[in-house]
């Protein structure tokens, strides 16, 4: 529930920030395609990073305790 209140509107977010960028493109001068075609990029390095987590999130949210507690203890997050 945490997760779909925090992450989700993040990543909806992001999405919607990238669609105006590119509905602005034929607007904007030579130089401020090229800085548009940047921040795109950083945008979709953004998206591409926290669906990945996400995704993970939703993984180990759908493992079972004692897989959890096994991959925290392989990063070092608790005791085993």
């Amino acid at each position: 529930e945490r997760r779909r209140r925090e992450v989700e509107p993040i990543i909806e977010t992001i999405a919607r920030c990238r669609r105006m960028v590119a509905e602005g493109m034929l607007e904007m001068t030579e130089d401020e395609q090229r800085e548009a075609a940047v921040y795109q990029q950083r945008l979709k390095t953004m998206d591409e990073f926290l669906s990945a987590v996400n995704s993970l999130l939703n993984l180990l949210l759908a493992s079972r305790k004692d897989v959890l507690g096994q991959l925290r203890a392989a990063f070092g997050l608790l005791p085993q």
